[in-house]
Order: C-alpha cells, then structure tokens, then sequence
C-alpha cells in the first residue's frame, strides 16, 4: 500500500497517519473530484484496521482510523461548501474481496442542485439493482448513529454510499455480475447528465494540473484545520 501511495505521489494532496487525500488519475465526472485512501492495506473501511489480519490494530487504533477519517471529511465537505457552494457526496464499492483489491472511497463534489437531489436516485437505484430477492436488507440507512461500521458484518461485498457527513446507505452485493464497480459513477453521471463510458488513465501532466488545482485551494487553510482536529485527537 505504500508502493500504491508511491504511485500516487504527484496526485496527492495530504498524508494523514491512517489516510491520504488525492485526486483520481482517470479522468473525472464533475470537476475536483478526490479519493480517500487508506495508507496500510485492508480491503474495505468496514473491514477497517481492525478485522484486518495482516495488520492487528487494536480497537483505540480503529477508534484513531474511524476520527481521522470522520476530520478529513468534515474538512472537505467545509471546503467544498465555502469556496465551491458544493456539497460532497463520498462512495465506497466493495467488490471481489478474494482478489485483495485495495480499499479506496470516491468523493464527488455536487452543486446543492444536483446534491440533492442524490438520496432520492440513489434509493432507486439500489433499490432496483442487484436480485428480485434477496437474503439481506436491500437497503440500510446510515446515519450519524448508525454509521457503516454497525450497519453490516465486515467481509461482505457492498456498495456505500454518505451524503455528507453521516447520512447514507449501504447495500449488500448479492450478485456482483449486477453490481458493477461503477455503479455509483453511474448514478453520479446520470445526476449531472452525462454519458458514462470507461473512464481512461489521464496523462500525467493533466493528473499533476488537477491536483494543483485542489491543493491551491486545500492549502493553508484548511490544511491547517485538519492538522489540528487531528493533533487535538492525539494528545
């Protein structure tokens, strides 16, 4: 995971202890969409750092995990709605967990016009997807007391989906033949309506010039701000 953060060196905005903030190296639907991406190896943020065998955290180093990215988020969604009027819509797809695919959330900033309209197609949509029946909840809202990680069991594939800070929902992929890995990008592009087709690696220059862009923004202010809650936390 290292080596993946390597990779992504020039596309990084900030390195957190647990997380790092960076933007995609595709191409983007809306305009300053970023990635959260855990630094150590687990395969989805249900599993956390906690349910991962490879690493043994224990339950205040999962508590650390879940606060740091609880800041980054709340950072994030106060610098899209100060400076972009935008609010921020994160998603996770979990899929193929015997293949060791490195966990990673979507976030795509939205206009308050198409941002809310975003519970409503998301509902639908997953409410349509996947099987006629299935043998879990179709579909389970998140909420600020009720967050991803008391809404499933770890190790099951799932779409997540949170609009803004808490508020969300989360489904258990039965079929994962009908739950694509861009099933939320879809949704996303039909909101801002635009045609989905598979998404092409950037050339590195055009990856480098988004990443300015964001971090021009990001930085001092806010990055300063997370700096804070965050070293506010460890002491």
């Amino acid at each position: 995971s290292e080596l993946h953060s390597r990779q992504l060196a020039h596309t990084v905005l900030y390195r957190g202890q647990y997380l790092y903030i960076a933007v995609p190296k595709s191409e983007c639907l809306v305009p300053h969409e970023f990635i959260i991406v855990p630094r150590v190896h687990i395969k989805s943020f249900r599993e956390g750092i906690l349910n991962a065998t490879n690493i043994g955290a224990s339950a205040d180093e999962q508590r650390s995990f879940e606060h740091e990215l609880y800041c980054v988020q709340k950072v994030l969604c106060k610098l899209f709605k100060s400076e972009f009027e935008c609010g921020v819509v994160f998603m996770e797809t979990v899929r193929n967990l015997n293949k060791n695919y490195h966990a990673m959330i979507h976030a795509y900033p939205l206009s308050f016009e198409h941002y809310n309209l975003c519970p409503t197609y998301f509902q639908k949509s997953i409410l349509e997807s996947d099987v006629m029946w299935n043998s879990n909840q179709p579909l389970v809202s998140i909420t600020k007391d009720k967050p991803l990680q008391r809404a499933i069991p770890p190790f099951m594939p799932y779409f997540y989906v949170q609009f803004g800070l808490h508020d969300g929902y989360v489904h258990v992929i039965e079929d994962e033949n009908k739950v694509k890995q861009d099933f939320g990008a879809q949704i996303i592009a039909g909101i801002v309506e635009k045609v989905l087709f598979k998404l092409k690696h950037e050339p590195f220059q055009k990856q480098m010039e988004r990443a300015e862009t964001l971090r021009t923004v990001f930085e001092p202010v806010y990055k300063n701000k997370l700096d804070d809650k965050l070293n506010n936390n460890n002491k």
